[in-house]
């Protein structure tokens, strides 16, 4: 079969042409469906982060093209892409394209290099791509070689010793703004993995105020409990902003939840005390005006880019011997593509 894969990521194009073509998880059935519609008898794949997506695409006689892929996602996403938007995306076909999905799951193309959030997530879009295309041999066939060969980067190589993610990058600009954290009282706006990863690095840095706001009230109770925390309702964020020296934001919503003029009130009746918002989500959950905002430090995922490229120098070795690894394991998944 026909493979290639059309994407965007941190490193090609800026926050707010990712926001475009973002995906919820319970969005991808959706997608796919269309995607299925626009292109019959392929089988896809779709993986949406908050730094990159991208479209797995194989197919038995058509060969899709750059321009063909980048319509396609458009359309899946339902905005209009111009000209100077598919200039930012990539196309991959072949052994180029797995490779590169190789690159993906094993952390290597991420803008945290050794984090493993990722590969959960491949996997998640593996399952979505299964349960909506039941008979996708093909990508089953691929997908077993790009988990093995991940699990043996992971495994034989140093490139996860010590490693950070996203969350807590997050968390050190936390440290940078406030120089005493047991004091200080954070939010966390949405109850998925990142969210609990960053609760866990902030838990772990020193905060004991934690409360955790998030659209289903079992969930959030949960990972508050977890944590010795307060969950609240989404109707009460506004009101507890005021209190709240750190927000860390990270749902999957598709539009702002935390408005800028939220942040105003909420800074008024702080009395010039600081507050740190750290927006993960994609697209962006705080409202990029908030930023203008006397005493108000507003980070999104693109800021966190530059501490990560610190981390990748330190971690070359560890990514050379993981592209080693890949090279020796590319005959067998050539023959998984082939056979």
């Amino acid at each position: 079969m026909n493979f290639s894969i059309c994407g965007i990521n941190f490193k090609t194009s800026q926050l707010p042409l990712r926001e475009k073509v973002s995906f919820s998880p319970g969005q991808l059935a959706t997608a796919l469906k269309i995607i299925n519609h626009e292109v019959p008898n392929a089988e896809a794949m779709l993986l949406s982060t908050c730094n990159r997506t991208e479209l797995y695409l194989a197919t038995e006689n058509i060969v899709e093209n750059h321009d063909q892929m980048v319509e396609l996602l458009g359309k899946t996403a339902g905005v209009p892409l111009n000209k100077d938007d598919s200039e930012h995306f990539y196309f991959k076909t072949g052994i180029k394209a797995a490779k590169h999905l190789i690159s993906v799951a094993a952390s290597l193309d991420s803008m945290v290099v050794g984090e493993t959030e990722i590969l959960g997530q491949v996997k998640q879009a593996y399952a979505a791509a299964s349960k909506a295309q039941p008979g996708c041999k093909f990508i089953h066939r691929l997908m077993n070689q790009i988990n093995r060969t991940a699990k043996r980067i992971h495994t034989e190589t140093d490139i996860s010793r010590g490693r950070v993610s996203v969350s807590s990058i997050a968390v050190e600009f936390a440290r940078k703004i406030f120089d005493h954290l047991e004091n200080k009282t954070a939010m966390i706006v949405g109850a998925g993995e990142t969210s609990e990863l960053t609760m866990k690095s902030l838990v772990s840095k020193g905060i004991k105020n934690v409360i955790v706001c998030n659209r289903s009230p079992e969930k959030g109770k949960t990972l508050a409990e977890h944590y010795g925390g307060e969950a609240i309702d989404y109707d009460q964020l506004d009101e507890h902003l005021p209190i709240v020296d750190i927000v860390v934001s990270s749902t999957s919503a598709p539009h702002c939840v935390i408005k800028a003029e939220s942040i105003r009130r909420a800074i008024t009746l702080r009395h010039e005390r600081p507050m740190l918002l750290i927006d993960i989500a994609v697209p962006r959950d705080i409202e990029e005006e908030a930023d203008s905002l006397e005493d108000v430090y507003l980070y999104d995922i693109d800021d966190l880019q530059k501490v990560a490229t610190e981390n990748l120098k330190r971690r070359k070795k560890s990514v050379d011997d993981a592209w080693g690894i890949i090279e020796e394991e590319l005959p067998a998944i050539a023959d998984a593509m082939n056979s």
